[in-house]
C-alpha cells in the first residue's frame, strides 16, 4: 500500500474504503446513504466533484454480482484500486469486532489508518477504573477491543494486571487509585481519552528512542569522535546504497524524505524516529548538529 501514500486530490476527494463480511447489495446501501449526505454540501464545485466521484465507484460496485459477500478495501480516485483482506487481516478485524464498513476521505489516502487497522496486533494494555467499576482493554491507534469488565466492593486492582506491565496505563476517577502505584507504569487519577492516552505513549515511546540514540550513537561518539561505525552526511548515503547501514535514527520529516529519495528496497535496517520533546534534546541535537539524520552501520 505504500505507493499510494503520495496520491493526493482536492475537496478530500480520496477515499479510502474497507469492507469486509458485507455483501455487495448491502455495501450499495450504505454508499447511497453517503451519497444523500454528499449531496447536501453547499460548495457547488466541491458538490460536484464528490459526487461524480462517489457515484462512479457505487456504479462500479454495481457491476459485481449483488450476493457476493466483499472483504475488500477499494482506494477511490480518478481510478479504483481493490486490495484484496487476507485471512489473517480478516482474523484481526473480527477479534476487535470493527465495523464492516468503514468510509474516509481526505486529500490522501489513509495508509497509516489501514496498516494500524489491519496489521498492528502490539496492542497497548488499558485498565481504566470508576468507583469500582474496572474495564480493561486492548487498544491500538484505530481499535480497541474489552477484554474484561469487573465490578465488586472488593474490586483489587492487582488481580487484573497483565504479566507484561511494559505497555500499560491505568486511568479513571476511583478511590482505588488514591494510594496505587506501580514501578514505571504511568497512573492517572482522571479519565484520559484515547487521544490522550496515545500522546502519553508516543512520549513514552519517543523518551526510549532518545535513550537509544544516546546509548547507540553519542557516547560512542564521547569515547571515540572518528568512530567509522557512525554514519552522516555523504558517508551514510553511500553506505545506504552498499545495503550496509544496520539502524538509522532521523526526525519525521527527514525520515519521510528518505523514503521518498531511495527504493524501499535499500532501505532494509531499523528506522528509529527522533522527536524534539524539548530545547536541547537529543532530537533538537541531531536536527542541529546532524541535519535530522545519522546512521550506524554493521562494522
Amino acid at each position: 500500500m505504500e505507493k499510494f501514500k503520495d496520491i493526493t486530490d482536492k475537496f478530500q476527494s480520496l477515499y479510502t474504503i474497507l469492507v469486509y463480511n458485507t455483501t455487495v447489495q448491502e455495501l450499495i446501501d450504505d454508499l447511497y446513504l453517503r451519497l444523500e449526505k454528499i449531496q447536501k454540501i453547499t460548495d457547488t464545485f466541491k458538490k460536484k466533484y464528490l459526487n461524480d466521484r462517489f457515484y462512479s465507484f457505487i456504479e462500479f460496485i454495481k457491476s459485481k454480482k449483488r450476493e457476493d459477500k466483499l472483504n475488500t478495501i477499494f482506494l477511490v480516485s480518478s481510478s479504483i484500486n481493490e486490495l484484496i483482506i487476507t485471512k489473517s487481516q480478516l482474523n484481526l478485524l473480527y477479534d476487535y469486532q470493527v465495523p464492516k464498513i468503514i468510509v474516509k476521505n481526505d486529500n490522501n489516502f489513509d495508509i497509516e489508518y489501514l496498516d494500524d487497522l489491519l496489521n498492528n496486533n502490539n496492542y497497548y494494555d488499558i485498565i481504566q477504573l470508576k468507583n469500582n467499576e474496572l474495564k480493561y482493554y486492548h487498544m491500538t491507534k484505530t481499535k480497541r477491543k474489552l477484554v474484561k469488565t469487573v465490578e465488586e466492593k472488593s474490586l483489587k486492582i492487582i488481580d487484573y494486571l497483565p504479566d507484561n506491565k511494559s505497555r500499560l496505563i491505568i486511568h479513571g476517577s476511583s478511590g482505588l487509585l488514591k494510594n496505587f502505584t506501580l514501578d514505571n507504569v504511568p497512573i492517572y487519577k482522571v479519565h484520559l481519552t484515547d487521544h490522550e492516552i496515545f500522546e502519553i505513549f508516543n512520549k513514552i515511546q519517543s523518551q526510549k528512542n532518545h535513550q537509544r540514540l544516546e546509548k547507540e550513537v553519542f557516547i560512542v561518539l564521547q569515547k571515540d569522535p572518528a568512530d567509522n561505525k557512525i554514519l552522516v552526511g555523504n558517508k551514510l548515503v553511500k553506505y545506504i546504497k552498499d545495503m550496509n547501514v544496520k539502524t538509522l535514527f532521523g526526525t519525521p520529516l527527514k525520515i519521510k524524505k528518505l523514503k521518498e529519495i531511495f527504493d524501499s528496497d535499500l532501505l532494509n535496517f531499523e528506522i528509529v524516529e527522533i522527536n524534539k520533546l524539548e530545547s536541547g534534546d537529543y532530537g533538537d541535537k541531531l536536527y542541529t548538529d546532524y541535519r535530522g539524520l545519522i546512521g550506524v552501520s554493521y562494522y
